[in-house]
């Protein structure tokens, strides 16, 4: 049976690409905010990457305690630790709900090559 692009089912994340947990605390100056995970409480930094609020780019000043927060890592390229890429924030939900109900988002920013290699290929004569 050959599945159509849009009917094929999403692929799963690498172990410990996805964490999922409700936010207990928020550093704005450091642009993170920590999780308590079901394996203990966790440190997130930002940095780039996008959060979003029922699918919508938001700051992480939109982020309130108690919200359950899903953070999606990948690896920039193959054997590099994996990065934050994209914060979902799930107001109203547990943590229990939004791990069965999460899908995976794809993320523009490991697909977009490194600035090393699109410098070098702008120089290029």
């Amino acid at each position: 049976m050959v599945y159509a692009p849009e009917a094929a089912p999403r692929a799963a994340l690498p172990p410990g690409a996805l964490t999922v947990g409700e936010v207990v605390g928020i550093n704005a100056n450091q642009g993170a905010f920590y999780l308590r995970t079901r394996t203990g409480y966790r440190l997130v930094r930002t940095g780039l990457a996008p959060i979003l609020l029922h699918g919508e780019p938001v700051t992480l000043a939109d982020v309130a305690i108690g919200d359950t927060v899903a953070v999606q890592r990948e690896a920039l390229a193959p054997g590099l630790p994996l990065t934050v890429q994209l914060v979902a924030v799930f107001p109203g939900q547990t943590v229990a709900q939004v791990t069965r109900q999460y899908r995976p988002l794809p993320t523009t920013l490991a697909a977009a090559p490194p600035a090393a290699t699109a410098l070098a290929a702008s120089s290029a004569p």
